[in-house]
């Protein structure tokens, strides 16, 4: 495991997940504010989730969990994209799980595991405005910094930003 919240279990993907990952990922509502279009067919998923399982040994830029909840259910992922002093963070979750808050709980177990275990510096997050569960839960945890115009969405992203504060 690599890290738990009060309801919620973060752990390495695994090839057995194809099948709720790929639920999740061909899901055009879960990804209608990130990624409206692309290869959405089980091949294509399959193959980013092998991607994915191979990014934990070869030090990947984006490392990708899988979220389960106490009955180890594939409740969705969690995300670090980067690296060295500033991470963003992102996660996704099956409609399933939605109006649980499961996003925040999430959200706050990646933040204090990024700082607290990892020891990142600062954590990064851009979410579209119409996205109004996301832009709740940054708006909750993280400091706003800007909006800027996506031509891909034709829409405003949010960007937000955290420090790890270090006390001597």
């Amino acid at each position: 495991m690599i890290f738990s919240t009060s309801r919620l279990n973060v752990r390495k993907l695994r090839k057995t997940d194809v099948e709720p990952f790929f639920r999740l990922e061909s899901d055009p509502v879960v990804k209608r504010y990130t990624s409206p279009s692309g290869d959405w067919s089980y091949s294509a998923i399959e193959k980013d989730l092998n991607r994915l399982i191979k990014g934990y040994t070869t030090r990947s830029e984006l490392t990708v969990w899988a979220v389960e909840d106490g009955d180890q259910k594939f409740v969705g992922t969690v995300a670090l994209v980067g690296r060295g002093e500033e991470r963003e963070i992102g996660y996704r979750i099956l409609p399933d799980y939605w109006r649980q808050g499961y996003g925040l709980e999430i959200c706050e177990g990646l933040i204090r595991y990024a700082f607290d275990d990892l020891k990142i510096g600062k954590l990064v997050a851009i979410s579209c405005s119409r996205n109004k569960a996301s832009v709740s839960i940054l708006d909750r945890l993280m400091y706003f910094v800007k909006e800027e115009y996506n031509e891909d969405f034709a829409d405003m992203d949010r960007y937000y930003e955290l420090g790890n504060i270090k006390m001597d």
